[in-house]
């Protein structure tokens, strides 16, 4: 069993960034409107290339726990996944199908975790998770544009900040309980293997 609790620090710390990267933004631009301007022209180009890149980052940082996770529930001896390591990160790239398929994976990673016997039981904390992932993006999605046509209205950001950070948050205490409950699995699975 991989000890998943120094990568589960840093899934932390960059979710953390990930989630204050925007509000950190929106206040250097509305206390400092001079020495943005002065220093980033481009600004709206910039923060997108910088927020695709923080993104980026988060997205292989996060797969990479994932993807070890789920590698030490096989290496414990859980046989009967629905989910192999390597598809609960490569779900989340299918078009359709990433709209719930990522939410079963993390589900299963979940209940497989932390002793549940039934996989396909609803884990309150996945859903909330999941819920504020798709949730956030779409409305996070709808309150940016509304933003573009109206950018005045700068509360919309913010709303689209918060979502963020809430969804990080949430994210940041689903991985932290995933590796803590990996921490204790001591084998009921292996003694299955070699019964």
């Amino acid at each position: 069993m991989r000890n998943l609790l120094p990568l589960a620090w840093l899934v932390m710390a960059v979710l953390a960034i990930d989630g204050v990267w925007d509000p950190v933004l929106l206040i250097a631009s509305s206390w400092f409107p001079q020495w943005v301007a002065a220093t980033h022209p481009s600004g709206a180009l910039q923060t997108d290339l910088a927020t695709l890149g923080m993104m980026l980052v988060t997205a292989i940082v996060f797969g990479t726990w994932t993807y070890l996770a789920g590698r030490n529930l096989v290496d414990a001896g859980y046989t009967d996944l629905e989910f192999s390591p390597g598809s609960r990160v490569w779900w989340f790239f299918v078009p359709i199908a990433s709209l719930w398929k990522p939410f079963q994976g993390m589900r299963e990673l979940w209940n497989a975790s932390h002793g549940e016997g039934a996989y396909d039981v609803s884990a309150g904390f996945v859903t909330l998770w999941w819920a504020l992932y798709l949730g956030g993006g779409i409305v996070g999605g709808v309150l940016q544009g509304m933003a573009a046509v109206n950018p005045s209205e700068s509360w919309l950001l913010w709303a689209v900040s918060a979502l963020e950070a809430t969804t990080a948050a949430v994210a940041s205490l689903m991985v932290l309980r995933i590796t803590r409950a990996q921490r204790r699995l001591d084998g009921p699975a292996l003694t299955e293997v070699f019964a």
